[in-house]
């Protein structure tokens, strides 16, 4: 097969395992799995390494046996690098988005605590915050690290996060630097 008929195949494996699997619009499941991994392990694991780490596995089941060629598998590493790049793209333009544009604008000298109800971190990674947990406990310095945990802290309120320490409040901190 030629390159380009890799990707046809590809793009017409992708709608039809959406059909089977997902949404019309193609295979769309790794946002939910990662979600779950992390929710799981702890990790912070982000979409793009979900499709990376199932390319990676394609190529490695192709490597095992070099004398036998795995269409399936060649294949399946066409759809993956594809759905790689959209993820990587996506989330790259949500990183640039929000750094522009954090979604609250707060007052650096404030220290007034702001509700929270869950979804992305609403500063920029790296800010350092003072938590209010859903336990009712307040955990300060705390660098923020990506669009939905930190580390044992989570942003967002999807299950089956509900069994770990969730952020109801969040205040920039009047520390400097993370303890």
């Amino acid at each position: 097969m030629k390159s380009t008929e890799f990707l046809q195949a590809a793009i017409d494996v992708q709608a039809e395992r959406g059909k089977q699997y997902d949404k019309p619009t193609g295979e769309r499941s790794m946002g939910a799995t990662i979600s779950a991994f992390n929710c799981i392990t702890g990790y912070t694991l982000e979409e793009s390494d979900g499709w990376m780490l199932l390319g990676l596995l394609k190529l490695v089941r192709q490597s095992q046996n070099p004398e036998q060629y795995h269409h399936d598998s060649a294949l399946d590493f066409v759809a993956y690098a594809s759905l790689y790049a959209e993820s990587a793209s996506e989330q790259c333009g949500q990183i640039e988005a929000k750094q522009e544009e954090p979604s609250h604008i707060v007052s650096e000298n404030s220290g007034e605590w702001i509700d929270w109800g869950g979804g992305d971190c609403p500063v920029i990674a790296g800010t350092i915050v003072d938590i209010h947990d859903r336990d009712g406990q307040i955990h300060e310095a705390v660098e923020a690290l990506n669009h939905w945990s930190n580390q044992d802290y989570h942003w967002t309120y999807e299950p089956p996060c509900a069994k770990r320490c969730q952020i109801i409040a969040y205040r920039l901190s009047q520390t400097s630097t993370a303890q």
